[in-house]
């Protein structure tokens, strides 16, 4: 059935890749996050409960941001063309990470507006391929695709912990914020061009035919 429904609309697969790219920050914030900000004590940072608490502030700011952004960006998906939002959202976030990699101190309120900006970055990714996922796909289905969705998902995030943590490990605590902005950065490109030569189609034009 997946096979089927991926087969008859190219937007589908497409969203199923944006699923295991998007789902990367739960593991992203729940863990390297923390880490690259304890890895700035005691030079920039006082000690472990300093590090947490800087972690608990940007947490706490990016859900009440987000209760405002992701229905926005569900309507944002409702109302417009999956051409244009599906890439434009990972290219936000692909903004957000760029931003990232000027962190120098986490304890600035630059390091805390990008850091909430990534979150924000994220959750606009997230709404658009779940909303463009159900839309696409068969009544009939339904279920069936937006399990395979999730599970695509887990299998991102599964290979992100183990990817991640060698890239913290052994190039530095950047690296795993520029692995997720570098998968970003290609699909959009990829995204981009698959709308360009209409594989990617406007669903919303088709439904009106």
């Amino acid at each position: 059935l997946v096979c089927k429904a991926s087969g008859e609309n190219k937007l589908i697969p497409v969203c199923f890749v944006g699923f295991g790219i998007t789902k990367l920050y739960n593991i992203l914030f729940s863990n390297f996050w923390l880490l690259f900000i304890a890895s700035f004590i005691p030079s920039k940072v006082a000690n472990e409960e300093a590090a947490k608490l800087i972690y608990s502030n940007v947490m706490i700011v990016s859900v009440v941001l987000g209760l405002l952004v992701v229905p926005l960006a569900g309507r944002l998906a409702d109302k417009y063309n999956p051409q244009v939002i599906l890439p434009l959202s990972f290219f936000i976030r692909f903004c957000s990470i760029v931003m990232f990699m000027f962190i120098d101190n986490p304890n600035t309120y630059y390091a805390f507006g990008v850091s909430v900006f990534v979150v924000v970055g994220t959750a606009m990714e997230n709404v658009t391929v779940d909303c463009l996922l159900l839309r696409n796909a068969d009544k009939q289905i339904r279920g069936v695709i937006l399990g395979f969705g999730t599970a695509c998902g887990f299998i991102g995030m599964l290979i992100f912990a183990i990817v991640g943590g060698i890239l913290f490990d052994r190039i530095g605590p950047y690296a795993p914020f520029i692995f997720v902005g570098g998968l970003d950065a290609v699909f959009f490109v990829i995204s981009s061009l698959l709308a360009c030569c209409n594989v990617i189609k406007n669903d919303l034009k088709i439904k009106e035919e």
